[in-house]
């Protein structure tokens, strides 16, 4: 698990960590983030952050729930809201996250951001 929120962090490389199940670097000034390297992944937050490119597409987004329904559960989901650049996500299988289907309905994004198995 990896908590840095509200580092002012710019960078981040967590290709390395793959045994990575929890990241929180909310709040930060991140632009890029990729995340294909982290295949046991359950819960991660960036929002708040200057996010231009994202990629969540790690061959495990199944392992990856919504956010619960009581907003005062501990640190889950997935959430990269607030990140007003963004404009597309770069995930396992963009039909299904573009319909809302499981696990992604419930994933927090801005609505300017799309889903895609391959963002530029």
């Amino acid at each position: 698990n990896l908590f840095c929120s509200g580092n002012q962090l710019s960078s981040l490389d967590v290709s390395a960590n793959t045994e990575l199940i929890q990241l929180n670097v909310a709040y930060n000034i991140l632009q890029t983030l990729d995340l294909s390297e982290n295949p046991r992944l359950s819960s991660m937050h960036c929002n708040n952050n200057q996010l231009v490119w994202l990629s969540l597409k790690n061959g495990s987004n199944e392992r990856m729930p919504g956010l619960p329904d009581h907003p005062h559960d501990t640190f889950f989901g997935i959430r990269f809201d607030n990140n007003p650049s963004l404009t597309c996500a770069a995930v396992d299988d963009a039909i299904k996250a573009n319909e809302g289907a499981a696990p992604y309905m419930r994933w927090e994004k801005d609505d300017r951001a799309v889903y895609s198995e391959g963002c530029d």
